[in-house]
């Protein structure tokens, strides 16, 4: 979806909060976060839920006292997120451009996007954003 973004000319600045997790949730699988980047991946974890509503009947508004804790405060979280977010989108839009998205490619570019990085290479960037 953010590739067709950028072939629009519709990339912001920060990735989004959908994003942040999905970057975040194998990490915190494998190593233990800080409290600071708890809080922001519990915020970005709200933050997406609420954007999505994937449950008909859930009550969302109530959900931080349904895991007994208070809110997490964007205001609390918002340099270290947006400083994640800006970095994930950047890294976004610089391969996209390394794999030829561009205004004009969206129909002569079909093709999947491939990773150009092993695996362990990605997991010790992953991990330098914690450190």
């Amino acid at each position: 979806m953010q590739l067709y973004k950028i072939d629009k000319g519709e990339v912001g600045k920060l990735a989004s909060s959908s994003e942040v997790v999905a970057l975040m949730m194998p990490i915190a699988f494998e190593v233990p976060l800080s409290s600071q980047w708890t809080d922001v991946y519990l915020w970005a974890s709200y933050d997406a839920l609420v954007r999505h509503r994937p449950f008909k009947n859930f009550n969302y508004e109530n959900l931080w006292e349904k895991i007994g804790t208070t809110p997490v405060l964007y205001d609390k979280i918002r340099f270290d997120y947006e400083t994640l977010a800006a970095d994930i989108r950047s890294r976004v839009v610089k391969h996209a451009a390394k794999e030829g998205w561009s205004k004009k490619s969206s129909n002569n570019n079909k093709h999947p996007v491939t990773a150009t990085s092993t695996e362990s290479n990605t997991k010790m960037e992953q991990l330098s954003l914690f450190s």
